[in-house]
């Protein structure tokens, strides 16, 4: 508390001054607010009347949607890249009224045409540079029943001398196993067992083949999985020589690389091209091989094997050249396989 005689002595002149110098910029502080506010009514009152424009609101829509579109296309872009489309490998592909160039395929096409395509995957390449020229789920792994025996035809090339004999070692039902009717304890040279492998598709031709390798059948598939991790393969395994097992399998991509590699044998190469091929036993039985491929009668079609399986469906790979061209052609579990690979050359090939 001030005492009276102590009140005379305050200057309270500093304490007014302060108070209405805090006034004032209290004053000057709403009126900064007030303009602000009133700033902000006009901006949204311009941005109003700028929006009512039906030119600018198109255009900005328009905006909107090419943002949206961009987005879309690089989300379909990355899709079909990876492949990673709706359908599973698991379900049959049935494509109806497409355009092979512009919705399928990534290749030097002609003019598109509207064609069906009933399978699970598919591949072309070309045999002398690996090149891709058309793809469909190419590597989605899957059965290859029989085109199993292009990789046991090719490491019995390899390690025996064709003109040799080898017995056969088993004999199969051809109500169950492809056959082409070879007897137990016969013997054959080993390129007419490749060739009643290749042409004729016979099992018992490739467990003879699996059973006289050193180490024996088991010893022969892991050869044929070896050859395959060699080449970089990571999606292609096999547990039988002639793909009877369900758990060969193989991605259509991984396939054509297998087959560029094995059509660079001239053996292989001249067995995979005959329609119809007599084979004769040591003893002097002859055997007469009719091909399971329907295509080699059609021209520029050399080969190469076909496979059927309840799982895996019915399988082809082709090898189409002419004097332009020189293509691999894998269908998996393609129902109207030759039809197909026929198709495919015509719409794919230059020239």
């Amino acid at each position: 508390m001030v005492r009276d005689k102590d009140y005379k002595k305050l200057d309270i002149s500093k304490y007014v001054e302060k108070s209405f110098k805090n006034s004032n910029e209290k004053a000057d502080v709403d009126e900064e607010k007030s303009c602000k506010c009133e700033e902000n009514k006009n901006l949204f009152q311009k941005t109003l009347f700028f929006l009512k424009n039906k030119n600018v609101r198109n255009f900005i829509l328009f905006i909107i949607s090419l943002f949206i579109s961009l987005i879309i296309g690089i989300f379909i872009g990355y899709s079909i890249k990876k492949r990673v489309f709706i359908l599973t490998p698991s379900q049959s592909l049935k494509l109806k009224n497409i355009s092979l160039q512009q919705d399928l395929f990534l290749g030097y096409a002609p003019t598109p045409t509207k064609h069906e395509i009933d399978g699970k995957g598919m591949v072309i390449v070309d045999r002398r540079n690996g090149a891709k020229i058309a793809y469909w789920n190419d590597d989605f792994q899957l059965p290859i029943a029989s085109l199993t025996k292009l990789v046991s035809a090719y490491i019995s090339v390899k390690y025996w001398d064709v003109d040799q004999y080898l017995t056969v070692t088993q004999e199969v039902d051809p109500n169950l196993e492809s056959s082409a009717g070879l007897k137990k304890g016969e013997s054959y040279k080993v390129k007419d067992l490749i060739s009643a492998l290749l042409i004729k598709s016979a099992n018992e031709a490739g467990y003879t083949l699996a059973d006289h390798y050193p180490g024996g059948r088991k010893m022969f598939v892991d050869k044929m999985n070896e050859f395959v991790s060699l080449l970089g393969l990571q999606k292609t395994y096999f547990f039988d020589p002639v793909g009877v097992d369900e758990g060969n399998v193989s991605t259509p991509y991984e396939l054509s690389l297998i087959t560029r590699v094995v059509l660079q044998n001239e053996t292989i190469r001249e067995i995979v091209g005959k329609k119809n091929l007599e084979i004769e036993e040591k003893s002097g039985r002859k055997v007469e091989l009719k091909s399971t491929n329907e295509l080699l009668s059609s021209p520029y079609f050399f080969g190469v094997k076909t496979g059927l399986t309840l799982k895996a469906g019915p399988c082809f790979v082709g090898w189409y050249k002419d004097p332009k061209n020189d293509m691999i052609i894998v269908l998996l579990n393609v129902s109207n396989r030759f039809e197909t690979a026929r198709m495919l050359a015509d719409r794919f090939k230059r020239g």
